[in-house]
């Protein structure tokens, strides 16, 4: 990702330190993404569709969402508990970090599938709401998701990884 694009999302990102780009991104972007889960949870709990489309839609974006949302969590909890700590320490855990890098590199394409899945899922569902606003706000909240991933992934992937693999 050029300098640039960093910037276009968060303004400065690109000059900080790999600390400071890890604290950026657990206080915003892990933040954001464990708060606009739990919220599409709360939406999926109590929206439903009279649609037969919509409402098949709605019962494979529930089962995926739930495995997604476990596994995203996993994940983050994952960058916050090893990998970013073994970052900061610049210690022996600091050699395992190729292998931790592309264990995370290996879920970003994993979760990057499954965001495809829910995408088309939300589309779908979007379409055959109707004049629903509970639908119109959980496809928003999925649309703010994913966008928050793609730009988390895009920062680790493109700036912080491989500022981590050059130490």
């Amino acid at each position: 990702m050029s300098k640039q694009k960093l910037i276009h999302f968060a303004s400065g990102l690109s000059e900080m330190t790999s600390p400071e780009v890890v604290n950026y991104l657990v206080m915003t972007h892990h933040q954001f993404t464990r708060d606009v889960m739990a919220e599409i949870q709360d939406i999926m709990d109590t929206v439903s569709v009279s649609v037969d489309k919509g409402a098949q839609a709605l019962k494979e974006l529930k089962e995926i969402f739930a495995d997604f949302r476990l596994e995203m969590e996993n994940h983050l909890d994952s960058e916050e508990q090893i990998l970013f700590p073994a970052l900061a320490e610049n210690s022996e855990s600091a050699n395992a970090l190729p292998e931790a890098i592309k264990k995370m590199l290996k879920e970003h394409d994993h979760h990057d599938v499954e965001l495809n899945q829910i995408r088309k899922l939300n589309e779908t569902l979007l379409a055959a709401a109707g004049n629903n606003p509970a639908v119109y706000q959980l496809c928003y909240k999925i649309r703010l998701l994913d966008t928050d991933l793609h730009q988390h992934m895009q920062v680790e992937t493109e700036l912080l990884f491989p500022r981590m693999l050059d130490t």
